[in-house]
């Protein structure tokens, strides 16, 4: 079992981090494995990672972030 915290979340997912490649070929040789078996983290780990994306992460998703704010 392999705990994945909000840096490793976060680089998977964002281009920009620096250890994005790195990441990405850790979690390739997760291939073909059960990743419900393998991988553990908490719902703080994802609510994290989705405030740090809304605010870094992406571009497109700070302007969403921005228009979703000015609409309310």
């Amino acid at each position: 079992m392999t705990f994945i915290d909000t840096g490793f979340l976060f680089a998977l997912i964002s281009t920009r981090d620096e250890h994005h490649e790195r990441v990405v070929e850790v979690f390739r040789t997760f291939k073909g494995l059960s990743l419900a078996d393998t991988l553990l983290t908490t719902n703080h780990v994802v609510a994290e990672t989705i405030t740090l994306t809304r605010k870094i992460g992406h571009p497109e998703r700070r302007r969403s972030a921005k228009v979703s704010m000015l609409r309310s």
